[in-house]
């Protein structure tokens, strides 16, 4: 089976401080870009794996993350293990991270409480399943 490759890299640089430079390769039989608007008060759930499928890198990402008042105005995701704000981009770069979204989450449920629309982008790769029967 071919391989997919995405690179990934980040810079950290702390003021008067010191700086990180990370980055790498994620081999992955399979990946899936998903991109879904969240209606202002609604939820939405995404597909992102299908059951007993393991990923091996996570990027989620939106174009507005908190309204005026962050506390009651705010974009959540939820993979099962209870809602999380999503307060910036989220980026998990290998399977040991995963475990950080619960066992075997196969959905993201995405709710918005801000007075308009998100829209949500998904990047997952993952292994691509036992081959059909």
């Amino acid at each position: 089976m071919m391989s997919e490759q995405i690179s990934w890299a980040t810079n950290v640089t702390v003021k008067n401080g010191p700086t990180f430079a990370v980055g790498g390769i994620v081999n992955a039989e399979a990946y899936e870009k998903l991109q879904v608007p969240v209606a202002s008060a609604g939820e939405e759930v995404l597909n992102i794996l299908p059951a007993g499928i393991n990923a091996q890198f996570l990027l989620i990402k939106a174009d507005k993350y908190a309204g005026a008042d962050p506390e009651t105005e705010k974009l959540v995701y939820d993979t099962g293990g209870g809602e999380k704000d999503l307060t910036g981009p989220l980026v998990l770069t290998n399977a040991a991270a995963m475990n950080l979204l619960g066992a075997d989450f196969t959905t993201i449920t995405f709710k918005n409480s801000m007075g308009s629309e998100v829209t949500v982008e998904v990047l997952v790769a993952r292994d691509a399943g036992p081959p059909p029967p």
